[in-house]
């Protein structure tokens, strides 16, 4: 880096030390507006969740051994199980079964299926709604119907619920991430501002800026009459 580009750098640093309580004053103010919207105006978002724990029917409470085999051909069938849980017939059916008035498309767009992991015999069903009553209602119908649903397609599967909708949580609006979102934009936009008016702005303010600016000497500078003591209305 050259000496014109640090010297450049570092008028640009001075004219945002300047305005430094206008940053300030603009990222509060975005902040609030973040918060504003998410605590006022953005519609909440909550999740609840029910598992399955299926299984290819040789693993169950009566078992008196269980082999490494069963389990892993059990977990073969995992993925199966959730592709299964994510055809339209079952959402057919949740909506008749809940009578919440909501369509074949938007219980399918509300639910998420899917495997806990690639080594155990668990499928997560969530549901996210604005309503938390309706979510746990509509997942433990989904909960309720799912076993009968698997078992007429594929007779050798056992699946049973072993964790019912009981509670949920707020997962939109991100309240945090929005405010500090908020200030960020806020002040990045008031800093892009100042740093593009500076770089904007040929004006040369006095002998000290101009040397900085051009390797030039100096020869001379006429005075400021009007700001000299003793000299208002002299030529």
């Amino acid at each position: 880096m050259n000496q014109t580009s640090e010297l450049m750098l570092s008028e640009l640093f001075r004219e945002i030390l300047k305005k430094l309580w206008l940053v300030i004053i603009v990222g509060v103010l975005s902040a609030a507006i973040g918060f504003s919207y998410c605590s006022f105006f953005a519609t909440p978002g909550y999740e609840t969740t029910i598992s399955l724990f299926v299984n290819n029917g040789s693993v169950s409470e009566d078992t008196d051994k269980l082999t490494s085999a069963d389990v892993y051909s059990s977990i073969s069938i995992v993925e199966t199980c959730v592709q299964l849980l994510q055809e339209p017939a079952i959402y057919d059916v949740v909506a008749s079964d809940t009578k919440l008035g909501y369509t074949r498309k938007q219980l399918m767009n509300m639910i998420r299926v899917t495997s806990r992991s690639n080594e155990v015999l668990i499928i997560d069903v969530s549901v996210t709604l604005s309503n938390a009553d309706e979510a746990m209602q509509i997942a433990n119908s989904f909960g309720s119907l799912a076993p009968d649903y698997l078992k007429y397609i594929m007779p050798q599967i056992d699946s049973k619920v072993i964790r019912h909708a009981d509670e949920y949580r707020q997962v939109s609006p991100r309240t945090k991430m929005i405010t500090a979102f908020s200030m960020l934009l806020g002040v990045v936009f008031v800093v892009s501002i100042i740093v593009l008016r500076a770089m904007f702005n040929r004006t040369i303010k006095g002998e000290e800026n101009f040397t900085q600016r051009y390797d030039i000497p100096v020869l001379g500078c006429v005075p400021d009459f009007h700001n000299t003591k003793g000299a208002k209305g002299r030529l």
